[in-house]
């Protein structure tokens, strides 16, 4: 029996989502948690895997139980009694007891929404947005826009994945990319909200990264054009840090109904409402332009 979990969480206390040896990933406690309602959980997967200090509102988790009966017959709400057994900052949201065998949480996915949040004041405060980084610059939120909605489209994303990561394929089709501002009594909070059918290894960390120096004055918004051209890491500015960063929401293909009521992904349906048409098109120029 395969199921699906559908999870939030702060990361700020943990080691990444992945499992780590020390026992204090996102998967470890989830693992530990079911653990505890009696349940031997195997092949458990995550839909993403984000670094230590990441957050998420729509982390995907799939997890099989081997065995003959209904093992979640004894447990009665199994989300209220999951939750008494997680950490007070991880959260499950829904759970789908049978998925099909075939599903793979990962491999399933269409599009990925992530969001970057940084609050902009000299002064960093203790009550500052939960999600949020902080920095001392003043930032420019309309030339942070002219240049995020530069990344929409297939292209080669190389020099904003880090050096270590062992993908080889850099493409990916960025169908969403917006920075906004909202005005709060800590500062101005800057958003970048993206969304793609696939991010490299701290793409979205390293495109922040990136954004900032435009922001700040140091560099038009078409410069980012010129950073991804050059396929080099090296080329990109130092990565925003990880506590601004949240995985906001997970699109499967519809046929899954995979969770459809949650708002985050009702969102992120919204941001990806009629591109299908444009991808194939945009593959197609970027193959010709290769």
């Amino acid at each position: 029996m395969r199921s699906a979990l559908l999870l939030e969480y702060s990361g700020a206390a943990y080691s990444g989502s992945q499992s780590q040896p020390n026992g204090n990933a996102i998967q470890d406690k989830l693992i530990a948690a079911l653990r505890g309602l009696g349940l031997d959980p195997k092949s458990v997967t995550l839909a993403g895997r984000t670094d230590a200090g990441v957050n998420a509102r729509g982390q995907v988790m799939t997890f099989d139980l081997h065995g003959d009966g209904d093992p979640f017959k004894e447990i009665g709400d199994f989300k209220l009694a999951l939750n008494a057994l997680l950490p007070a900052d991880i959260r499950l949201k829904e759970a789908r007891i049978n998925m099909p065998q075939s599903f793979h949480p990962r491999r399933d996915a269409l599009h990925k929404w992530y969001r970057y949040q940084i609050l902009s004041h000299p002064h960093k405060s203790p009550l500052s947005p939960s999600g949020s980084a902080w920095t001392h610059l003043k930032l420019d939120a309309e030339r942070m826009a002219a240049s995020a909605c530069l990344l929409e489209g297939v292209h080669n994303f190389k020099s904003f994945k880090n050096n270590n990561s062992q993908v080889i394929n850099d493409i990916c089709h960025v169908q969403y990319a917006r920075v906004h501002k909202k005005a709060l009594p800590e500062g101005d909070l800057l958003i970048l909200d993206i969304v793609s059918d696939r991010f490299l290894y701290k793409m979205v960390r390293n495109l922040m990264g990136q954004l900032l120096t435009v922001g700040s004055n140091a560099l038009p918004p078409e410069a980012i054009l010129q950073v991804m051209a050059r396929h080099d890491r090296r080329a990109c500015a130092t990565a925003a840090r990880p506590e601004g960063l949240s995985l906001m929401a997970i699109h499967y293909p519809p046929e899954l109904n995979l969770f459809p009521e949650d708002p985050y992904i009702k969102l992120l349906n919204e941001f990806t409402l009629n591109q299908k048409d444009n991808l194939q098109h945009e593959q197609d120029l970027f193959r010709k332009a290769s």
